[in-house]
């Protein structure tokens, strides 16, 4: 059975929640909380308890004059996400394209590489499902791998390392079209050839 509250306590529950709160345009994390439960995938209510609560402590009041009641609190999407968003399964595709500053194509080649495990997730806002890379997986092949363009900072061209580690039989584990950014190796087996040619 719902709990029933009446006109006067939701009255006052408002009050309290807007005492002293100043005014502000809304932002790409100042947000109506309509907006913010959307992004967060928790109710409306959810946020108004984590206000109560103090858990969502950054809250102001909007500017626009047609806002009244609870439609005029702002919240910090930023605060309701990490209160109630699920914690994310991994990286979507475009997630990982993005991480790694890879051109979709490439990223894409990258993602189904084989090198990482595969898992699905589903959207908190539209439901649809989506291919991710698990962050676990993404996680240890970076812990055993880099970048041609990461190994070389700081110590000499990518293009020259490339030649010295080709001619030392060094091989990428996985490349794409010569890009360094885009270009794998064993981080053990460049640092073994470092050591050997410092």
């Amino acid at each position: 059975m719902k709990a029933k509250f009446s006109e006067n306590a939701v009255n006052k529950l408002l009050d309290d929640l807007m005492l002293d709160l100043e005014e502000q345009d809304e932002n790409d994390d100042i947000v109506s909380l309509d907006y913010a439960f959307k992004r967060a995938g928790c109710r409306i209510s959810d946020i108004i308890v984590g206000m109560v609560n103090g858990g969502i402590a950054k809250r102001y009041l909007s500017k626009d004059p047609t806002k009244i009641g609870f439609a005029r609190l702002l919240v910090s999407l930023c605060e309701v996400k990490a209160e109630f968003a699920p914690e994310s399964p991994g990286l979507k595709r475009h997630e990982f394209a993005r991480t790694l500053g890879l051109d979709r194509a490439t990223a894409m080649a990258f993602f189904e590489s084989g090198f990482f495990k595969i898992g699905h997730s589903e959207g908190r806002v539209n439901r649809r499902a989506h291919d991710t890379v698990t962050q676990e997986s993404f996680d240890a092949f970076f812990r055993e791998h880099a970048s041609l363009a990461e190994l070389a900072r700081g110590w000499m061209q990518p293009s020259k390392l490339r030649t010295g580690l080709t001619r030392a039989s060094i091989l990428p584990v996985w490349a794409c079209r010569e890009r360094r950014i885009a270009t794998f190796y064993r981080r053990s087996d460049v640092e073994a050839y470092r050591g050997r040619n410092c």
